[in-house]
């Protein structure tokens, strides 16, 4: 699964980060990714079921 956040450059690995990335772009990443993991939990038992079910997402 692929996720973008729209404005937010993707970081595949910690060398994406660089020497371009600034602070507050390190802090957005954070904080979409802390939104992301309570979206991800709050939805999991119904995740789980429908990938229980292949061809159906």
């Amino acid at each position: 699964m692929d996720l973008e956040i729209t404005g937010l450059r993707a970081i595949i690995d910690a060398s994406d980060v660089g020497a371009t990335a600034t602070i507050q772009m390190i802090d957005r990443w954070i904080d979409e990714a802390t939104r992301f993991q309570s979206w991800f939990e709050s939805h999991a038992t119904e995740l789980v079921e429908l990938l229980k079910k292949p061809g159906e997402i």
